[in-house]
């Protein structure tokens, strides 16, 4: 079989045709948890009840535990509220906490939303907050774009709403993204952005992909992180104007069809800056230059296209970033459903799919049920989303439109890098055999709430083949 890749660098555009690559090994994620959100789908007198399905979910570990934020959707023209509610617990015993949405200033909170419309992304970053995207389907002085605290308390608490900043924003926004930066130095760690125009890299900065109801011609923008106003300076601009879709924050990008918008979804990776986006139900790869711009980028086809002329666009195009899941990079990669029809009876197998986030390259990812057997997933739209904890290393999958409501959280293999030097050595072992001598729950390897030999023979393993998939 024979594909096509439109790969985009600073003013030139090569299209590469070739054998299509067979997908490289890759891990084995098994079931720990399933979690039926049905008691905050069904009744829209619940003070919790999030919308009629799932539309975005984050996993956050902190100091206070493991906990699920889940984001909904309005599928019915009698609802009109949408919220996202904490799954306090998620792997114990499990509770239900509600998010502050009251005005924030009068008028601001989730609040009403059309039909067809709700909560598009959730994502957070350890001491930086969970940032919350909403599309309203209408335009207004409302917040689509939320910051919470987290971490502080058990009670998340409101920071900020971005009060429709962005010059093209009418109905609401997607993604969002937390965006620390390129890796300047190469040492892995991101060097900030440049949020004021004074030319040297301030901090982090949130990403957020416009909605417009001019159908979207506006890639993704900026905002300054604490207050959501948005950035003094230009964002993620690239010096290419091509016409075949690509990280432009103005100018003409992909023509939609049948009247959609073309962006769906983002995220950032959160040590080299790679942008991974969803645009007009095609995967966007951009690589960053050291000042934060975008000027190499790669156009991943989907839905067995093989070049860049549209088809129907359609809805609840998702992704994330599963990222140290091995020492290095090289092994992260991208999750996201590639969804041709927005129609039920569609297999997990063929519509969720993964690629190298450093190459576009595809990958083999297994997924195993608790009994380690192969995984059998309810066929369902399509419509999934994703969340990657690197804390806890669990990589959670919500169904947007099973029965019940259903988020699924798998463990990743264990990663014998301890100290997450990016290098499995003597440092990790002995750092491990003090977290297993005192009882530490970090040696707890196979998650099991007991440490045993069993966990000290699977560390082993991983330590004698790190990353052996």
């Amino acid at each position: 079989m024979i594909t096509r890749r439109t790969i985009l660098t600073a003013g030139t555009i090569g299209l590469v045709c070739g054998v299509a690559a067979s997908a490289s090994a890759g891990p084995a994620f098994r079931l720990i948890n399933t979690q039926n959100l049905d008691p905050v789908c069904a009744d829209p007198t619940n003070p919790l009840f999030v919308g009629n399905n799932i539309s975005a979910i984050e996993l956050v570990t902190n100091s206070t535990g493991t906990h699920l934020f889940v984001g909904g959707f309005n599928n019915n023209s009698a609802v009109t509220n949408v919220r996202v509610v904490k799954v306090e617990n998620v792997l114990g015993e499990r509770a239900f906490r509600g998010m502050p949405d009251a005005d924030f200033p009068a008028g601001t909170g989730f609040g009403q939303v059309t039909q067809s419309r709700g909560v598009t992304g959730l994502n957070y970053r350890p001491g930086l907050g969970l940032l919350v995207s909403v599309d309203r389907g209408s335009a207004g002085p409302i917040a689509n774009t939320l910051l919470f605290d987290v971490d502080t308390q058990l009670n998340p608490i409101l920071l900020a709403p971005d009060l429709n900043n962005l010059p093209n924003q009418f109905r609401g926004v997607a993604g969002p993204s937390w965006d620390l930066g390129p890796d300047i130095n190469g040492d892995g760690t991101p060097d900030g952005i440049d949020l004021t125009g004074n030319g040297e890299p301030d901090g982090p900065a949130v990403a957020v992909i416009d909605f417009s109801i001019q159908n979207s011609k506006f890639g993704p923008a900026g905002y300054k992180p604490d207050t959501l106003d948005a950035l003094d300076t230009a964002y993620l601009s690239t010096s290419v104007s091509d016409g075949q879709g690509g990280f432009i924050t103005s100018g003409p990008v992909l023509e939609p069809t049948g009247g959609q918008t073309i962006w769906r979804d983002l995220e950032i990776h959160p040590r080299n800056g790679i942008i991974a986006a969803r645009a007009n139900n095609d995967v966007l790869l951009g690589f960053r230059e050291n000042d934060g711009s975008v000027e190499n980028r790669l156009r991943v086809f989907t839905n067995g296209r093989t070049g860049p002329t549209d088809t129907e666009i359609q809805v609840g195009q998702q992704l994330t970033i599963v990222h140290d899941i091995c020492p290095g990079s090289e092994n992260d990669f991208v999750i996201y459903n590639n969804r041709p029809v927005n129609s039920g009876g569609q297999a997990f197998a063929s519509v969720v799919e993964f690629l190298n986030v450093n190459t576009g390259a595809p990958v083999s990812v297994d997924f195993l049920d608790e009994n380690g057997q192969p995984m059998v997933f309810p066929d369902s739209v399509g419509y999934y989303s994703f969340s990657w904890d690197p804390e806890s290393r669990l990589l959670a999958i919500s169904d947007f439109a099973s029965g019940p409501r259903t988020v699924w959280i798998f463990q990743a293999p264990f990663n014998a890098d301890i100290n997450g030097d990016g290098v499995v050595d003597a440092d990790d072992f002995f750092t491990f055999l003090s977290l297993f001598a005192a009882g530490d729950s970090r040696a707890d390897v196979n998650n099991d709430g007991v440490i045993d030999a069993d966990d000290f023979f699977q560390f082993l393993a991983a330590f004698a083949n790190p990353c052996s998939f």
